[in-house]
């Protein structure tokens, strides 16, 4: 078989090894900048945290809206950094598909909670494992953000415990949770009030992604040639499945083969040794 059929048929068979292929292809297509990509439920927040991080607080470049307005990738290069902001998770598959592939090339990952809403969905925690299974490296490269942070001043504390304890059973270490709020920020810049700017938390999250950001920029190529590298060898795990499928696919076949032509052998024989029979009796009946 041609190796393009091989491969459509492996991306026909395997979800898994569709997107791994698809996640390979995309990374080698990516630049040395770093990439920070945000990522949560729809009206999480992720637009305008990316807003605020890039200064775009009265002319937003990230559109935010009350209803659902990211319905693809978009990117915005900032400062030396690339800016990702993806479609909320869990509003479609489409959607799903696309926030996928703008996390795969990402070397930062910022997931967005409304802490408005309470404690973590099911949906969430659903999610957050699946990025631990896509991205192993998960644990370096995750900030946890909790935004519109001044709409829950009264459970602020009894949400932060709720959803520090979800995340300590996730994840091997423990998650820096960084409540904020892009509203306090705006007015606080807008009005040039610096208490507001410091409450909002955004400059707490500056300090958190300062930190990961030279630590990921003198890591980049190492890391990317890492993860690169998992995926690969996740792809030949696939390929020695599929390869070895086959292979008792085609030993079952050359045994049901061998057992039918020894069957059928077995019939031409005992044919032959009865027509020599019937002769040799007919000869004999004849000499008589």
């Amino acid at each position: 078989m041609p190796a393009e059929n091989w491969l459509i048929q492996l991306n026909r068979e395997s979800a898994e090894f569709a997107r791994l292929y698809q996640e390979r292809q995309e990374g080698k297509t990516v630049d040395r900048t770093l990439r920070i990509a945000v990522c949560g439920l729809m009206n999480a927040g992720k637009s305008a945290l990316l807003n605020a991080l890039t200064g775009h607080l009265e002319n937003e470049f990230f559109e935010t809206k009350a209803v659902r307005s990211t319905k693809t990738v978009q990117t915005l290069t900032h400062g030396g950094i690339t800016y990702v902001d993806t479609p909320g998770i869990d509003a479609n598959n489409e959607d799903d598909q696309h926030a996928w592939r703008g996390l795969a090339t990402a070397d930062i990952i910022l997931f967005a909670h409304n802490l408005g809403t309470g404690t973590l969905e099911t949906v969430e925690i659903n999610f957050l494992n699946e990025l631990k299974h896509r991205r192993p490296d998960i644990e370096d490269s995750l900030l946890v953000v909790l935004t519109h942070a001044e709409s829950a001043s009264e459970q602020r504390q009894d949400r932060l415990d709720a959803i520090s304890a979800i995340l300590s059973a996730l994840f091997k270490a423990p998650r820096t949770l960084i409540p904020a709020s892009f509203t306090t920020y705006r007015k606080g810049v807008l009005e040039q009030k610096p208490a507001l700017i410091e409450h909002s938390g955004i400059n707490v999250l500056h300090h958190h992604l300062k930190t990961l950001v030279e630590r990921a920029e003198s890591e980049l190529h190492a890391v990317r040639r890492a993860r690169d590298k998992q995926r690969l060898s996740k792809l030949e795990a696939i390929v020695d499945k599929a390869i070895a499928k086959r292979e008792r696919t085609l030993a079952a076949v050359e045994a049901k083969q061998s057992q039918a032509f020894l069957v059928l052998s077995q019939s031409v024989n005992q044919l032959v040794s009865t027509t020599r029979e019937r002769i040799s009796r007919c000869e004999t009946l004849e000499s008589d």
